[in-house]
């Protein structure tokens, strides 16, 4: 039953539709000359793109999911001497040769965020220093068009941010075994809610909500099944309020939102490895 709510949220929340294909993707390698690599965001000026040559590695390591990574040398224009800063965005894109976005979502390898951050922060102008980008996906015929007509990168979102003063743990204090069963109750007119920072709180509060409802039913509490349907219902209904809103969404209402999916992937994380 774990798995299968596991599988269902997941889907629901992040949007991911996992599809095999039907050609069987291999392991590859693609070289890519970049020259010229655009940097885009709001600290653009900071870094700046290496020119030189670099690999696009393919691994598949299951019959449905396939592992884009690449490293690729920034070199550093404008140091910025600040240490409470955290990393925004950052996403590598990868194009065909004429431009057209393939994927735009490559990310840091976990534990390069910090190595990032000394870099701009500590490092000398002019210094450089290599960084890996790598993104999962389930879709084999994107990964073989990937593999297939990658030419050229940019970087995209390349912004900070200080530490939010907002809260999303406050309601999160509840002992798991007090949990009522109204907790599950996420109005939709507060879904509706056309205010970006209180339907981000709302999403928090559900979010919360929705971690406690995982560990009752990981202990076999079967209660748990008449809190399920619900909140299914309301992940639907999120999954449609955010992706209406996401592109309104300020750099700090960004980073809320992927703190609270952050926070939600690393309890669905731990739920399946226990």
């Amino acid at each position: 039953m774990k798995k299968k709510l596991f599988n269902l949220f997941a889907i629901c929340i992040c949007a991911v539709a996992f599809l095999a294909s039907c050609g069987g993707p291999k392991d590859a390698t693609k070289e890519l000359e970049i020259s010229n690599a655009e940097v885009l965001g709001d600290s653009a000026d900071v870094v700046s793109i290496v020119d030189g040559t670099y690999t696009l590695v393919g691994v598949v390591p299951t019959d449905i999911t396939q592992t884009l990574s690449i490293k690729i040398k920034l070199h550093l224009e404008r140091p910025i001497q600040d240490k409470d800063l955290h990393i925004s965005g950052w996403n590598l894109e990868i194009l065909d040769k004429n431009g057209t976005s393939l994927l735009d979502n490559l990310t840091l390898k976990d534990g390069e965020d910090s190595k990032l951050l000394k870099f701009v922060t500590e490092g000398k102008e002019g210094e450089e220093k290599e960084f890996t980008f790598q993104y999962d996906i389930a879709n084999g015929d994107l990964y073989k068009k990937i593999m297939n007509d990658a030419a050229n990168i940019d970087l995209k979102d390349v912004s900070f941010y200080k530490e939010q003063t907002y809260d999303s743990s406050e309601s999160s204090e509840v002992a798991d075994d007090e949990v009522a069963d109204s907790d599950t109750d996420v109005e939709s007119d507060d879904i509706s809610n056309s205010n970006v920072d209180e339907l981000l709180k709302t999403y928090s509060e559900y979010v919360d909500k929705y971690i406690k409802f995982m560990k009752k039913a990981a202990n076999g509490d079967l209660s748990a099944m008449t809190e399920y349907a619900s909140l299914l219902k309301k992940a639907q209904e999120f999954d449609e309020k955010l992706k209406e809103v996401k592109g309104d969404m300020t750099t700090a209402q960004m980073n809320k939102f992927l703190e609270i999916q952050k926070k939600m992937l690393s309890a669905m994380q731990e739920d399946t490895n226990n």
